[in-house]
């Protein structure tokens, strides 16, 4: 596994990085691991949204997923795109984007014509490609997870997002 930390960035902006972000990739498969504000542009300039198998969110702060409305734009307009992205929001995440589609001035369903979008379960394992992931709660304000990714090979990261105030 490979692990490219596109940004550590908190909900306050600054010049030396985006906000949070890691790309995580096998021979097969390229996962992002949060998309908060800035981080769309670096996927796009480390190996762009086309060659991304799926998006996971941790939580629901906008450090942590914002970014998902400029990465939408990356997919066909008028029409569903070819082949979906996988997105893994925490539980309740799915109302949450439903909510910013209306609040962008989009229209129902923006989201879901570019995205196959899933809410994952505390401790469920869940495939994206060739990666096994696991949510489990953190201590943080809010609803939070912690991710442990799991290669073709045995081999693991964890990635913690937020764990505190």
């Amino acid at each position: 596994m490979r692990l490219t930390v596109l940004g550590t960035g908190t909900a306050r902006p600054v010049a030396e990085t985006a906000a949070s972000g890691i790309l995580v990739q096998t021979d097969t498969t390229a996962v992002l691991f949060d998309i908060g504000s800035g981080i769309a542009s670096r996927l796009e300039a480390s190996i762009g949204a086309a060659k991304l198998d799926g998006l996971v969110v941790g939580h629901m702060h906008a450090d942590h997923w914002i970014d998902i409305a400029p990465l939408r734009y990356k997919f066909p307009w008028g029409e569903p795109a070819l082949r979906l992205l996988r997105v893994q929001l925490p539980p309740g995440g799915k109302d949450r984007l439903d909510h910013l589609a209306i609040v962008m001035s989009e229209r129902p369903g923006f989201f879901e014509a570019a995205f196959d979008i899933r809410e994952y379960a505390t401790g469920e394992p869940f495939q994206i490609g060739d990666l096994t992931i696991r949510a489990y709660p953190v201590g943080h304000y809010v609803p939070a997870w912690s991710m442990v990714i799991e290669g073709p090979g045995g081999e693991r990261v964890v990635y913690a997002g937020d764990m505190g105030p």
